[in-house]
């Protein structure tokens, strides 16, 4: 049986020829490399509540993987708000999904950000 985000991943970009679904053997559900506009509050490594926008590299039913100018430490709870859209959105209503997880990794990336992977613990469709 597929979850609610399954399905709508495999609903939604079943046809897109952009889309790029890999999997490694570590993962037990298919990854999407793709682009998602995000908001991403949390608390950075200095105990500083942000808020900011970003852009996912990937998605998948339990993980995300997305880059911030912030330092964030592993563990910390971070809430992503992402726009489930590909092009532009000007006065559509444009599906979004919150998700709830925690930092599994931050990497440092060589262009000063962070890297961060993230491990969905909760979702709501908005």
């Amino acid at each position: 049986m597929l979850t609610p985000m399954t399905e709508i991943i495999e609903e939604r970009f079943a046809d897109q020829n952009s889309l790029t679904i890999y999997a490694d053997e570590r993962r037990s559900h298919p990854r999407v490399q793709i682009r998602f506009p995000a908001t991403v509050k949390g608390v950075d490594a200095n105990g500083k509540a942000f808020e900011t926008e970003t852009l996912l590299k990937d998605l998948s039913v339990n993980g995300l993987f997305l880059k911030l100018e912030q330092q964030v430490s592993e563990g910390v709870e971070v809430w992503v708000t992402i726009q489930l859209a590909l092009g532009p959105t000007t006065g559509l209503r444009v599906p979004r999904v919150v998700v709830r997880g925690f930092t599994k990794r931050a990497e440092p990336q060589p262009d000063g950000k962070t890297g961060l992977a993230v491990s969905i613990t909760h979702h709501k469709f908005l």
